[in-house]
């Protein structure tokens, strides 16, 4: 299931079109919510050349946005909401320790030439062994024949992390970008975004809850035992 919402949060601040002409600068909210299942995870090359790193890829598609006419300075965040857990994990078995993420904004507008677009990927709701949850980065809002399109680079290859050397779960996707110097306006309508490693897979929530309650009863009755074994030796 997918689904989202448009929330114009904010004006931010001033930016600057055209010598002479002055337009805000907006926050663009844009929640989505996302459910995993099977039918989205592949394995296979992730980088298009031959030997490149075989990887688990979960892709759940492109995702229908309200079209929405984006200016220069505005900020556009996609808040992906996943019904269920991810968890990933790195192989020691694999040579390739890395994992990669990948994003890619369609829409419409007027660009002579490529432009550099800053963005920033938060992992929500995180817990293992991950090493960063913010990544920043820069990727390219590019003119292609009938469209402007935002990708996370101009070949649409994935980005690579070292992101864990063990496993760590996420249970959901923050992604916000800034809006280069455009001559008009761009206008969105869909969102992607992909995330690959040695190994993913969907981890429904009651199940991370009923294991961090169990270990916390079994340290609560290990604590418990230590203090009354303690107590008869005393």
């Amino acid at each position: 299931m997918k689904s989202f919402t448009l929330i114009t949060k904010v004006t931010i601040g001033m930016a600057c079109l055209t010598p002479g002409v002055v337009a805000q600068a907006n926050i663009y909210d844009f929640p989505v919510t996302l459910t995993p299942s099977s039918y989205q995870f592949s394995t296979h090359e992730v980088i298009f050349s031959p030997g490149g790193p075989i990887k688990t890829v979960w892709d759940p598609g492109n995702v229908s946005v309200m079209p929405t006419a984006l200016h220069t300075g505005d900020t556009l965040t996609f808040d992906f909401n996943l019904s269920n857990r991810l968890l990933a994990t790195d192989l020691a078995a694999n040579p390739d320790a890395t994992e990669m993420i990948y994003w890619a904004v369609a829409g419409s507008g007027t660009l002579s030439t490529e432009q550099a677009m800053p963005y920033d990927w938060q992992f929500l709701g995180t817990s293992g062994a991950l090493f960063s949850a913010d990544v920043t980065g820069t990727g390219v809002l590019r003119p292609i024949p009938g469209q402007l399109q935002g990708v996370i680079n101009v070949s649409q290859t994935f980005r690579t992390l070292n992101l864990t050397d063990g496993s760590f779960a996420f249970g959901g996707l923050r992604l916000t970008m800034t809006v280069p110097s455009i001559p008009s306006s761009w206008t969105i309508h869909s969102v992607r975004v992909s995330f690959a490693a040695d190994d993913i897979q969907i981890v429904p929530e009651p199940t991370f809850e009923s294991l961090g309650g169990l270990f916390m009863a079994a340290a609560t009755v290990g604590r418990w035992w230590h203090r009354r074994i303690c107590k008869s030796k005393a």
